[in-house]
């Protein structure tokens, strides 16, 4: 029962690019979605049916992990990490 993640930035990469990844342990079948919403997407929401949250101008893009259980609407956690680490 320990998930992590992990992210590798372009100048650890052999290939150039950002590359995430993600290890689930949790019981049950998951699905685990990865996005990068850029700095300037005006609003996002994280899952259908969710409030819309603005980004704010001049915030950072940021990655988001999606875990997601199998049945429509079932929604199960959630990460985020900013361009800078955070």
């Amino acid at each position: 029962m320990g998930c992590f993640a992990i992210a590798a930035g372009k100048l650890a990469s052999s290939t150039g690019r950002v590359t995430v990844g993600h290890n689930e342990d949790n019981i049950g079948e998951l699905i685990m979605r990865h996005h990068y919403v850029t700095p300037d997407k005006s609003e996002y929401f994280f899952e259908e049916g969710a409030a819309k949250i603005p980004h704010a101008d001049g915030g950072y893009g940021f990655f988001w992990t999606e875990t997601l259980r199998p049945a429509p609407g079932e929604s199960y956690g959630d990460a985020f990490v900013n361009e800078k680490g955070l």
